[in-house]
């Protein structure tokens, strides 16, 4: 095994490893800045984040509407309420009531807050748990709000910094998982035990009710909320893809008997709504079910089918209203709005075909489910929709970028194997079909998530609109065609993403419409992963590289921050088997002297406690000792997601878009 000679830089906050980190920071800024394209794509972004006219997306609670806003004003943002009836009915100006004002709790703490999550207790609403992070990562505060007096809770339901769990059981009550001291959390860093903690009761004195192994991935509350039906529970995950959950009555925890591969989606009618992983009990895999609570709770499963969607589609949400239930479907990549009843009749609401359709929000008073829709090109809409209604559009923006002369095509590409992946390109119209085309490749291929069309905001106001193309790949590893399309490039089978990806470069090169040294490729996070696997497998595809906050030591992975966490998708490199597959492709043991690599940029966050900053660092000082050339950012807030605000986050998008200018556009 060669020896790890940049270890050091694993120690996320050690005074050497941020001193090298600042060294590249200045050396690679001051380049990537000096870019002639960088200072307007930069201000093109932050114009297109702090435009006001962005859709206030939220939820309705008893005829008021509650949304979380930022603009240039609110950069860290605020919480807020309108009446439902004047939005909807898209009546200006609205008359907005703050709630909370995130800049000025971060001005009066001296703290960049980051708002990660709001939860509201039904039916009252006078209650919500606020979950707020420094900078941005996953560990954070949870502090208890009072609505009604518009302030946090002193004496409330508070949690200091830590990755934590907690789900409302009444306004009394609360499920609890976080770090108690030594032994309360997993390997991968959550909570490994679970209590039910009384209002005035301290911490320490809650009632435990659940340990987990640390070799699991951790606990995870839920809680179930439907008219007079509510149930508040815990999912025990084994690994990333096998749970086990369980509903609280009492003040036992009841296990429900489902298989280990689900998705619990809502309540309907007192019914649980579960999405199944693998065929189980005569039902198959990526059937939707429902149980009656009261058999689950007596451990005896009563399911009955509700939906099966075919070979080429995707289940990607299930949302219940009052009488029916909304299924947001993906199908060809390309979305379906489903309505159905209490009878399991399916009608199709899809108001237009080729579009992303998201459920915001459903009402349980009138059946209406709120719905955003969008294309590569199609600004965002607010739609309103019933069963019995025609989509009613309560706002649409503007286009913010000219998109008269580009158009969307989909095709697909034949892997190393015969799969057939599909592709989404965006490009002029008038695309000449010379090989000269500067080109960015987009992939992920992981954990079932899947890459739907969404507006291009970003990139059609600065790469699309100087002339490059822009390219989705749908590799398999993602959850475009459901459990199956991403069960495919699982642990042993991980190549076949890999090769998908090298198969989408390979068919555009094929079509005439770039050649390698216009090529680009760009993934962050396990995407990241496969910008590693692209450097190193296949360099002569590209002349670019953008690696975002990337796993890249995939000998160390499951032991750095979450990632014990992951072992469930790529395998465990400590186990032989494993690693003989996984030592084919990490990037970090397969980066090699004597190559010819395009030069890559390297972007990451010293905050990012989910995925190591060590991985970026490290690849990077390896190039660095071997001469390589390269680029490096890392931003010292913004966890996971790269930027803790608006501005930062137009700063780190210019950087990527300027850096494939620079390298890609040269005739």
């Amino acid at each position: 095994m060669e020896q790890d000679n940049f270890l050091w830089l694993e120690q996320v906050e050690g005074e050497q490893a941020l001193t090298w980190v600042k060294q590249q920071n200045q050396r690679s800024q001051a380049e990537l800045e000096s870019i002639k394209v960088f200072e307007p794509f930069q201000q093109a972004i932050l114009a297109s984040l702090e435009n006001d006219q962005k859709i206030p997306y939220g939820q309705r609670r008893q005829g008021d509407y509650y949304n979380f806003w930022q603009d240039q004003d609110h950069v860290k943002g605020i919480w807020r309420k309108t009446s439902f009836a004047p939005f909807a009915n898209s009546e200006s100006p609205l008359a907005w009531q703050t709630l909370l004002d995130v800049d000025a709790l971060s001005e009066q703490e001296d703290q960049a807050w980051v708002v990660k999550q709001i939860d509201v207790l039904a039916p009252q609403h006078e209650k919500a748990l606020i979950t707020l992070s420094p900078g941005g990562s996953d560990a954070a505060q949870v502090r208890e709000f009072d609505l009604t007096q518009q302030a946090f809770v002193s004496d409330g339901f508070n949690l200091p910094e830590a990755k934590s769990t907690l789900a409302w059981v009444n306004e009394q009550q609360v499920l609890v998982g976080t770090d108690f001291g030594p032994n309360s959390l997993t390997d991968s860093g959550y909570p490994a035990q679970l209590k039910l903690w009384s209002r005035g009761q301290a911490l320490a004195h809650s009632k435990h009710l659940l340990t987990i192994p640390s070799n699991e991935m951790g606990l995870f509350t839920f809680r179930l909320e439907q008219g007079d039906h509510s149930y508040s529970g815990v999912t025990r995950c084994l690994d990333f893809f096998h749970y086990i959950s369980y509903i609280l009555v009492g003040q036992q925890l009841i296990e429900l008997p489902l298989p280990q591969q689900h998705e619990i989606h809502g309540l309907f009618n007192d019914h649980l709504l579960v999405t199944l992983k693998a065929d189980w009990q005569g039902f198959k895999q990526a059937d939707v079910i429902a149980l009656p609570m009261s058999s689950l709770l007596c451990k005896e499963a009563e399911p009955k089918l509700v939906y099966r969607a075919s070979s080429k589609a995707a289940v990607e949400r299930i949302s219940a209203a009052g009488s029916v239930i909304y299924i947001e479907l993906l199908e060809n990549v390309s979305s379906r709005l489903l309505c159905l009843d209490a009878n399991w009749q399916v009608r199709d609401l899809t108001p237009q075909a080729n579009l992303s359709l998201s459920i915001i929000d459903t009402c349980e008073a009138d059946d209406t489910v709120l719905v955003k829709a969008e294309g590569f090109l199609m600004p965002e809409s607010l739609l309103l929709i019933g069963p019995n209604q025609a989509p009613k559009v309560i706002q649409q923006l503007a286009p913010q970028f000219d998109a008269n002369q580009l158009e969307v095509k989909q095709h697909w590409a034949t892997s190393k194997d015969g799969t057939l992946v599909p592709y989404y390109l965006i490009a002029n119209k008038a695309l000449a079909f010379d090989a000269s085309t500067p080109t960015i490749l987009y992939g992920y291929g992981g954990f079932e998530v899947s890459l739907k069309p969404s507006y291009l905001a970003h990139a059609g106001a600065t790469w699309l609109a100087q002339g490059g193309a822009y390219v989705i790949a749908n590799i398999r590893g993602g959850g475009e065609f459901g459990p199956a399309w991403h069960q495919a490039a699982l642990k042993h089978h991980r190549q076949r993403a890999y090769d998908d990806f090298f198969a989408v470069a390979e068919d555009l090169i094929a079509r005439n419409i770039t050649q390698p040294k216009h090529l680009g490729a760009m993934g962050g996070s396990n995407g990241g992963l496969l910008m590693g696997v692209c450097l190193t497998q296949r360099p002569d595809l590209f002349n670019a590289i953008d690696i975002l906050v990337p796993l890249l030591d995939m000998k160390r992975f499951h032991l750095l921050l979450a990632g014990a966490s992951w072992m469930a998708e790529y395998g465990n490199p400590d186990i032989a088997e494993d690693w003989n597959v996984i030592k084919t492709y990490s990037p970090y043991q397969n980066l090699k002297a004597d190559q010819v690599y395009p030069k890559v940029l390297f972007r990451t966050s010293t905050k990012d406690d989910r995925v190591h900053p060590g991985h970026a660092r490290k690849l990077a000082a390896k190039m660095e000792a071997l001469d390589y050339p390269f680029f490096y950012y890392e931003n010292t807030q913004g966890g996971h997601a790269g930027a803790a605000d608006l501005k930062q986050s137009a700063y780190a998008k210019a950087l990527d878009f300027a850096y494939f200018w620079q390298q890609l556009s040269s005739k």
